[in-house]
């Protein structure tokens, strides 16, 4: 059963690092995202970092050890953190104040 777990995490991990090399050469975003997102780019290194934290996940040797336990919550929050920054700071992104 954990190989199987660790093959779909592989999998999704494939996916979302072609989602950020995506993003990263072409400025590509997922639709669900395509809105709120204003660096394409910094998201695609974002979405690359979740996915060398995803293939963490999947290694079966890194799992269970506490030192790749904590590599891997600091590769996801460090994801999360690049991801938040998608947007600029300055409220919704309005010149001047126009509303």
């Amino acid at each position: 059963m954990l190989v199987v777990v660790s093959v779909l995490v592989a999998l999704l991990g494939v996916l979302v690092a072609a989602a950020g090399i995506a993003g990263i050469t072409r400025g590509w975003v997922p639709a669900r995202d395509r809105l709120s997102v204003r660096r394409p780019r910094l998201y695609g290194g974002g979405l690359l970092v979740a996915a060398l934290g995803l293939g963490l996940m999947a290694a079966d040797r890194v799992v269970f050890t506490d030192s790749g336990l904590v590599a891997i919550v600091t590769v996801l929050f460090a994801s999360l953190v690049l991801q938040v920054s998608r947007r600029p700071a300055g409220g919704d992104g309005l010149a001047g104040g126009e509303s």
